[in-house]
């Protein structure tokens, strides 16, 4: 199967998470999960929109006086009604007396008794938000899908949606297995040991694109262990992450992936080695198998799970992007060559030509791009298709 045909059985076998019904603090940065329509109008009366006089505008004029009745401020349900002769003083956000339909602005305002010169005249609707000027009953203020952020959350608090239902971020667990690995925080690293970078990499590109991430270990590749770990983070996980459990040689941890659960392994679709997938325990959780190698992993995590990501936490696919190839690279004639890249402002993709990617390559890179099966050399100039790491936006370039 080729790396295309994997990625649509993956996506082809999952939907977006059920809706949960959340406060507005908890629903930042997730998808809407509905249409979101108002249940009243918005304004839901006139209101005065600036400091001033509530009059009646086709009878007032330059230099016209009239006698302030009353003085409004916000939150104040009623008033004396405005007719021929008086005004209202009224403070912005106060709701416009009846039988006004504009406000002549002013500062300061005189109180109940005074008699005022208006300065200027006004047209009728002046300084006023109309009753359902923002939003009418039954109309839709945010549409399903539309990702809550700071503006959303004003607009929903200024129409009184204290909760909204949304799509969830994933949750996934990372695990890491090794016997070369150590932990971060390890006081002492032994010849031979490595830190478990991987495991630190993947959880924050899973964050990154929107997951509630948490990692596992390094744990070992023992049967026990692996049962032991793996059954524990099932029911924490919408997704699991198996790091160090791909290698062709590294066939404890194969065998028991596949005797646990429904794990197939790709053996040649990439140039960053194989990688297996499938689901685990009696909820089918889904599971992905990556390398050992932080690099490679993060790579295949971008290019594999991070759609999976979006579908999962209704977000759609990402958008198609192709770039402009900045070096010639030699195409292998059965897997696609995933490569780092370095963008330029032109959109010009210089490609990382290095066998084994570092961390320093992966830390300077904007792009994974990806070249074709097939004979001979992708020149120089090339348009080819290619992810922004981290799940940027691919934004045609």
């Amino acid at each position: 199967m080729s790396l295309g045909e994997h990625l649509a059985q993956l996506l082809g076998g999952l939907s977006p998470l059920e809706p949960l019904d959340v406060s507005l603090e908890g629903a930042r940065g997730t998808p809407l999960a509905k249409d979101l329509v108002a249940t009243r109008s918005h304004p839901s009366f006139d209101l005065c929109e600036i400091s001033g006089y509530a009059v009646r505008a086709g009878e007032v004029a330059s230099g016209s006086q009239l006698k302030v009745i009353d003085r409004v401020a916000p939150g104040a349900a009623t008033s004396q009604p405005v007719y021929t002769g008086v005004c209202v003083a009224v403070f912005e956000g106060a709701r416009l007396p009846g039988g006004a339909d504009a406000v002549v602005p002013a500062n300061p305002l005189e109180g109940p008794g005074a008699t005022v010169t208006i300065d200027r005249p006004v047209s009728p609707g002046h300084g006023v938000t109309a009753t359902g000027s923002q939003a009418q009953a039954g109309s839709v203020l945010l549409s399903a899908g539309r990702i809550i952020d700071s503006r959303a959350i004003g607009l929903l608090a200024e129409t009184g949606f204290p909760r909204v239902s949304v799509l969830p971020a994933p949750r996934v667990v990372i695990v890491t297995v090794g016997e070369d690995l150590v932990s971060l925080q390890a006081d002492e690293v032994n010849a031979g040991m490595r830190f478990d970078a991987a495991g630190v990499l993947l959880q924050a590109t899973a964050a990154q694109s929107g997951a509630m991430a948490s990692r596992v270990g390094p744990i070992t590749a023992s049967s026990r262990e692996l049962r032991e770990t793996l059954e524990d983070q099932l029911i924490r996980a919408d997704l699991l992450i198996v790091s160090g459990g791909s290698e062709a040689y590294d066939l404890s941890v194969r065998n028991f992936l596949t005797s646990a659960g429904r794990v197939s392994y790709d053996e040649g679709s990439t140039s960053l080695g194989s990688f297996g997938y499938g689901d685990l325990g009696e909820d089918q959780i889904p599971v992905v198998a990556l390398p050992a190698h932080p690099i490679r992993a993060g790579m295949l995590f971008n290019v594999i799970v991070v759609p999976m990501l979006r579908m999962m936490g209704g977000r759609g696919a990402q958008k198609p992007l192709t770039l402009t190839l900045g070096a010639d690279v030699a195409r292998h004639p059965q897997f696609t060559t995933l490569l780092l890249a370095q963008l330029t402002a032109e959109g010009v993709a210089n490609p990382v030509l290095r066998t084994t990617p570092t961390a320093l390559d992966y830390a300077a890179a904007d792009a994974i791009i990806r070249i074709l099966p097939g004979d001979g050399v992708m020149s120089t100039g090339s348009r080819i298709p290619a992810m922004r790491i981290n799940g940027g936006t691919d934004d045609e370039t």
